[in-house]
């Protein structure tokens, strides 16, 4: 029953992505795949991360749009099915880990799927948050000042939005299993490994 819910609610969330112009036909058809398996095998637990991620990376993808095409710099538009799974690749095998893995092995998967959406909400608030409020960007390489937008480029802004992405899935970690409140740090810390503009 679980799964056949699962793949309901998947393709209700993929056809209303590839409608609002999130997706096209190939990253409708991933995000339904990843969805399916995340709400049928995972459950609420898995699933909302999952929306967060997808729901705050196309919002902030289209707020101050203008401003960031006149930068030069444009991460907005439909998605495919190479930007679905590199998102949701790896925190999809963690949801398969968690349902049939034994559970001296997937003990930790929901830790690691948290940490998994951490890292890409975190990169996208990042670079989102960074290039529409703005801010003077510098290399994390040479700290020398770099266009708004460029890789490897790091800027205040961009990296707050970077912390608050990452924040934002690890607070799952405590909902989901209150027991300990370090139960959110590997997610947290997960998130923040990467620092992007």
């Amino acid at each position: 029953m679980q799964i056949f819910l699962g793949l309901l609610f998947a393709a209700v969330i993929a056809a209303v992505a590839y409608r609002a112009r999130a997706l096209d036909v190939s990253g409708a058809v991933a995000a339904w795949v990843v969805g399916t398996v995340t709400f049928g095998l995972g459950g609420w637990p898995f699933a909302l991360p999952l929306l967060t991620f997808f729901t705050s990376s196309t919002l902030l993808s289209r707020w101050r749009r203008h401003s960031k095409e006149a930068l030069g710099f444009e991460k907005g538009g439909r998605r495919d099915s190479g930007q679905v799974l590199a998102n949701g690749g790896i925190a999809t095998l963690c949801v398969l880990t968690y349902a049939f893995l034994p559970s001296t092995i997937s003990h930790h998967a929901y830790a690691m799927y948290l940490a998994a959406f951490a890292a890409a909400n975190a990169d996208t608030w990042a670079t989102e948050i960074g290039a529409a409020v703005g801010g003077v960007p510098v290399s994390i390489v040479t700290f020398r000042r770099v266009p708004v937008g460029m890789s490897g480029g790091v800027s205040l802004t961009g990296t707050l939005g970077l912390v608050a992405g990452a924040l934002v899935i690890a607070v799952y970690s405590l909902i989901f299993h209150p027991s300990t409140v370090l139960g959110a740090m590997p997610a947290a810390l997960g998130g923040m490994s990467f620092w992007h503009p």
